[in-house]
């Protein structure tokens, strides 16, 4: 009789779920494979999103830091419904260099709300690497090297990432970080709430204020944290979701995916480019207009952005064989600033939830110091003309019956994720997400294919100049025909995707999870 039910499973152990897992991709292995045991021990995309992003805060603090914080997107397919999760690490009320961390109360909030495993085992197994150490990745090599000054300025820092000769943690080698597992211990016995209230809250603001910090404990109480609604725009059976503002990156993901969408099939593939790049610029010019200095949108709702009948009234001017000059649609003077230290990642679950998240600590490991006695790397306070939330657009793209999705009608007639992707790299990032979401789910290319493809980014300053990745190809179709002058540039962003073209909960067999060939990222999951 026992042994009948030796085929159950056991939520919370490893192994336990058969076929298919769901997936995670991220840009540092460790955190996607964690993420992996999560979703094999029956847990939610929630719970293993959270489990990777402590990880990360970990293994790759120099952009997942829990002095930091992020966006989600987050796909419920039982309500067929999707809303964004803002942890932005924001600016303390007496200003300051050194914003108020968010990611920590951000992943409590996401596992309370969607998760389905203990909140101790979320943070344990980061706990555990933390105290053990864990092997380099050549993701976060590559980071320490690059920081190698930024971390020979601060004694914190130094003290952690740096060997006793002064040399940066190579691939590889063990690192150890006690004081972080001494906080992750807190966190995950005592709750998240430790760090935003209780004692750890005391210590915590006690450590930043030699660092130069105005960070009090009200600050820390009243650390922001929030669900909003998301944006969305249609195109045949397909809905594209992205967050709204202040991740400004959403609005003009949703705007290009949408404007090149309807041409983009029938399109010649030397037009391709071309009416991408006219997408982008229409894009990128239309956010000039609607974008105020405070990161707010001028516009009544940002839906009326997204509108079927607003952005055919933008595109009214492409000709599928001549660019439209920059200036004759008057764009910014200027090339948008911006900071590309970030990172993302996608996790899905077989139920066919979601969750993707680009995060940041404003700048490569932040502020460029440390919490003492803590290990958190500190955020630096976004700028609103240069970096911080606007960055922050990771999308999915949802099928199978839009109407059921955009008015919420349950998931009667089967909507479902076919995509979902984030990236990274400042605002090129959303040409490099919106490039891959095309050529997947508008042109039916294979993932992989999608994501190697020859990238491009313009928004019109310098005026008719495209941004082109070196060493793709050499010269990409249809754009210096057309009158555009191309520079070329090493990498345009770094996108973590997966696509189901059937569906994640119908077709699940034809799930493809990709991390960018441009990071050292990884991707698992499947069956």
């Amino acid at each position: 009789m026992a042994g009948c039910g030796g085929n159950k499973e056991q939520p919370g152990v490893v192994g336990t779920v058969r076929g298919f897992l769901g997936g995670a991709v991220a840009d540092e292995p460790r955190a996607a494979l964690e993420a992996r045991d999560i979703l094999s021990a029956g847990g939610s995309a929630a719970d293993a999103a959270a489990a990777l992003y402590f990880t990360l805060a970990v293994t790759l603090p120099s952009t997942a830091t829990l002095g930091g914080g992020g966006v989600c997107l987050v796909y419920d397919a039982r309500l067929a419904r999707a809303e964004m999760l803002d942890f932005v690490a924001r600016p303390p009320a007496g200003g300051g260099p050194i914003a108020v961390p968010a990611a920590a109360r951000g992943m409590f909030l996401l596992h309370s709300k969607y998760g389905k495993l203990r909140w101790e085992q979320i943070v344990a197994r980061a706990e555990n690497l933390a105290r053990f150490g864990h092997p380099v990745s050549r993701a976060f090599a590559a980071d320490l090297l690059a920081a190698a000054p930024i971390l020979q300025n601060d004694p914190g820092l130094r003290g952690i990432f740096l060997k006793p000769d002064g040399t940066p943690y190579r691939e590889g080698e063990l690192l150890v970080q006690h004081e972080m597992s001494s906080l992750l211990s807190a966190i995950r016995s005592r709750g998240a709430g430790e760090l935003y209230s209780g004692a750890l809250a005391t210590r915590f603001v006690d450590a930043v204020r030699p660092q130069g910090a105005s960070i009090t404990i009200e600050d820390m109480r009243a650390a922001a944290v929030a669900w909003r609604p998301s944006v969305a725009a249609r195109f045949d059976d397909m809905v594209v979701v992205v967050p709204s503002p202040p991740a400004i990156a959403g609005l003009v993901e949703a705007q290009i995916w949408a404007m090149a969408a309807p041409r983009w099939r029938r399109a010649a593939p030397d037009e391709r480019a071309h009416l991408f790049a006219q997408a982008s610029l229409r894009a990128w010019v239309d956010r000039a207009r609607w974008l105020g200095p405070d990161l707010t949108v001028t516009a009544a709702s940002p839906l009326e952005l997204v509108n079927e009948r607003y952005l055919a009234s933008l595109m009214a001017s492409y000709r599928p064989d001549q660019r439209t000059p920059a200036t004759a649609v008057r764009p910014q003077s200027e090339p948008v600033i911006d900071d590309a230290a970030a990172t993302s990642f996608v996790v899905v679950d077989r139920d066919g939830n979601g969750v993707a998240c680009t995060v940041s600590p404003h700048g490569l490991f932040g502020a460029g110091r440390v919490a003492s006695g803590t290990g958190v790397v500190l955020a630096r306070v976004a700028d609103g003309g240069a970096r911080g939330p606007q960055w922050f657009g990771p999308m999915l793209v949802v099928a199978g019956s839009a109407e059921s999705f955009l008015f919420g009608r349950g998931t009667t007639g089967g909507s479902q994720i076919i995509f979902a992707g984030a990236a990274s790299g400042g605002a090129a990032a959303a040409s490099a997400l919106v490039g891959v979401a095309l050529r997947t789910t508008v042109e039916n290319r294979p993932l992989e294919e999608a994501i190697d493809a020859q990238r491009f980014h313009f928004e019109g300053a310098p005026a008719d100049t495209v941004f082109v990745e070196a060493g793709v190809q050499a010269r990409p179709a249809g754009l210096a025909e057309r009158g555009y002058q191309l520079l070329p540039v090493p990498v345009i962003g770094r996108v973590n995707a997966m696509h189901c073209p059937d569906g994640l909960r119908d077709g699940p067999n034809k799930c493809v999870f990709r991390p960018d060939r441009r990071g050292f990222g990884l991707a698992t999951g499947g069956f």
